[in-house]
């Protein structure tokens, strides 16, 4: 079946988004779909629709890209090589893009008889704008009521949570997964005196590090038979905040910012920790069930990890460390008494995930595909 994949990214291959999004084009592919994947590139700092490496239309400058939004035009290339190609599914990866422009394209491609199947990579998302003001508000707006008309023109929404409508539209349920095989295993490593934490993140408040920062403040306070130290490798929103916060704190010696980390920079970043964090504040946006991409990777690798939000995939592992959603302190100590009980190796770890890939993943969504 030709199906369409259209996200609205550009494509960076540093981008974990990016290798996310082709691993899972290249598994529809395995399930034998013939997959045309769009996206977005750049050529002269022009914006060009692509489709499988090649430019089908060069929308242009920024206010090229307005203008043929305001005029209607903005996804006719599109709705062309559908019809020409005889593409009989969409699958769209959405960007809170909701808006009159994108329910109109989706109006036409759902008269010439394409089923639609969108993704929504984390659901709920309102709470991500929860500090959105002025301005900054109306494409929130827009988003809210455009997307009311989304059961009209969609057949199926792909997520990663548990929710078995969203919209008003049945859902597609799936996990979160990896390319196991391009994930190094991490080597046992011995407990010690000290105890490293390592989180990877492109920070934002729902990550929830302050809770970290604050635990260590607060672990230091009183009697500790060990030291504890926190390693950020990311960048982001609230990094500045983060810092501020660790020297108010005076714990700046035991929490390193890092910056951000590709291959084998990371992978020697996270070589020597003892476990790794998750998010620990997805409450803050409203979301009390998610399944974190980055705690399967962290799983891969072979760490015991900490996080907060309700998982099931990980929820009763054994590695697994469960912090309250709410907002108090981690307690160090406590979580340090509970990683010392954690006997699982890292090939243990890994098997536990091995169900977690992109093709066995994708493979749900490509079997709903061929019978719509």
């Amino acid at each position: 079946m030709k199906t369409l994949f259209l996200t609205f990214l550009y494509l960076e291959q540093a981008n974990g988004i990016t290798k996310k999004i082709i691993a899972q084009v290249e598994a529809l592919k395995k399930h034998g779909l013939d997959i045309h994947f769009c996206y977005f590139s750049q050529e002269n700092e022009e914006r060009h629709w692509t489709i499988n490496g090649k430019s089908i239309d060069r929308i242009g400058t920024k206010k090229s890209v307005i203008t043929r939004q305001l005029s209607g035009t903005y996804y006719d290339k599109i709705l062309a090589h559908i019809n020409q190609e005889g593409i009989k599914c969409i699958y769209l990866r959405y960007c809170h893009n909701a808006s009159p422009i994108l329910n109109s394209f989706l109006k036409k491609a759902h008269k010439m008889g394409v089923k639609v199947v969108m993704e929504i990579p984390t659901y709920p998302y309102d709470g991500e704008y929860n500090n959105c003001s002025g301005l900054k508000r109306l494409p929130v707006y827009i988003e809210r009521f455009s997307r009311k008309k989304f059961h009209k023109y969609i057949d199926r929404i792909v997520t990663f949570s548990d929710d078995k409508e969203i919209f008003g539209i049945p859902t597609i349920n799936i996990s979160n997964a990896i390319e196991i095989e391009s994930i190094p295993l991490r080597q046992p490593k011995p407990k010690h005196k000290d105890f490293c934490m390592t989180g990877v993140a492109n920070l934002n408040f729902w990550h929830g590090f302050d809770r970290i920062i604050s635990g260590l403040a607060e672990y230091y306070k009183g009697n500790h038979s060990r030291k504890a130290y926190l390693n950020i490798v990311g960048n982001g929103a609230i990094i500045e905040e983060l810092k501020a916060q660790c020297s108010a704190l005076g714990i700046e010696e035991y929490v390193m910012f890092h910056g951000p980390k590709q291959g084998a920079e990371l992978d020697q970043a996270l070589a020597d920790t003892d476990l790794c964090v998750g998010c620990l504040a997805c409450h803050r946006k409203n979301i009390l069930e998610v399944k974190s991409l980055k705690n399967v990777e962290y799983a891969a690798r072979g760490i015991p990890f900490i996080y907060s939000e309700m998982n099931n995939d990980f929820d009763n592992r054994p590695y697994v460390i469960k912090a309250p959603q709410d907002e108090t302190p981690i307690d160090i100590a406590a979580t340090i008494e509970q990683f010392d009980k954690i006997s699982a190796t890292p090939q243990e770890i890994r098997e536990s995930v091995s169900h977690l890939t992109w093709e066995r993943q994708m493979g749900i969504v490509a079997d709903v595909i061929k019978r719509l």
